[in-house]
């Protein structure tokens, strides 16, 4: 007998991203194509079930759709609640509009949420009950694992850790506040001072590349993203005391130095009694996490 498949899409402000899993979590096909955010988004829909069509056309045994979109989601209902990336996305009933058009269940999630769950399954937080994530990238995006399961809030806003205030008086975010986590973490807040600095361009590996290697101007670039997401971290640690945080997203690749700068900070801001317990880890699921979330718990929701 096949094994039953599940297909999972992580629709991203740059693209969409798709992967079929077995039920054992396993990933058995991949893809990626650009999202095209300022189009409307039946437009963008209808290109996901063209897609969506042509991967069950390849694996018939598929019997249920996962989706992580950015922005808040209301999960009973499939529907995206609002978005800061994707525009003009306002109370869109995404399970809806694909269900009818696919003739398969279809779950919804944000997509931090969901790539958070996938490492929570199958990735850095396996093993776990209780798991705090951070998305970090162009914004920062977060999912709370408690007992697990996703805290989404009583009004589906929960887990947006990225719009927790950090510096006050600091940068302005798109949500109208000042100071957010996903402006003051960002990888445009990192490469924009080092701009400042030296008046040159340079992506944000080199930028940590250069600052290991202690040249000045990078380490005062990446010391704003430094401070605020261990003060973010800090911030969840003390709140909800979990088994272990995990950075996700490309800043996450710069590797084991910069969890042990981020852990310095971070030691320096939480109650004493936390240091002993601190795990912060980067994820392992790689950059189809969103799609491999949502695809899990598409297996969960009909489970």
């Amino acid at each position: 007998m096949e094994p039953i498949l599940s297909l999972g899409i992580d629709i991203g402000g740059t693209n969409i991203k798709t992967c079929v899993i077995d039920d054992r979590g396993s990933v058995i096909e991949k893809d990626s194509f650009p999202t095209q955010g300022n189009r409307p988004y039946g437009v963008i829909l209808n290109k996901i079930i063209e897609k969506s069509k042509q991967v069950m056309q390849v694996h018939k045994n598929i019997r249920r759709i996962g989706v992580g979109v950015c922005g808040p989601t209301n999960s009973d209902q499939g529907l995206l609640i609002t978005s800061p990336i994707l525009k003009n996305w306002r109370m869109v009933p995404i399970s809806q509009i694909l269900a009818d058009k696919l003739n398969i269940p279809v779950s919804v999630d944000n997509d931090a949420n969901v790539a958070i769950f996938g490492e929570y399954k199958y990735g850095a937080g396996k093993g776990y009950k209780n798991v705090i994530g951070f998305t970090l990238g162009t914004g920062v995006g977060g999912g709370i694992i408690l007992d697990g399961k996703i805290y989404k809030g009583r009004h589906w806003f929960g887990g947006e850790l990225g719009h927790m205030t950090v510096k006050t008086r600091g940068i302005q975010c798109i949500c109208g506040n000042n100071g957010c986590l996903t402006v003051e973490a960002s990888t445009h807040r990192i490469t924009s001072k080092y701009s400042e600095e030296t008046g040159y361009k340079e992506n944000v590996q080199n930028i940590f590349e250069l600052a290991w290697n202690k040249n000045p101007h990078a380490l005062r670039s990446i010391d704003p993203f430094l401070e605020g997401i261990s003060v973010g971290i800090a911030n969840v640690l003390n709140i909800f005391d979990p088994d272990c945080i995990i950075l996700a997203g490309g800043i996450a690749k710069a590797g084991e130095r910069l969890l042990n700068a981020i852990e310095k900070r971070v030691k320096a801001k939480i109650f004493p009694g936390l240091n002993m317990h601190l795990k912060i880890t980067t994820a392992e699921l790689g950059e189809y996490s969103g799609a491999i979330g949502a695809a899990i718990l598409a297996v969960e929701s009909q489970t």
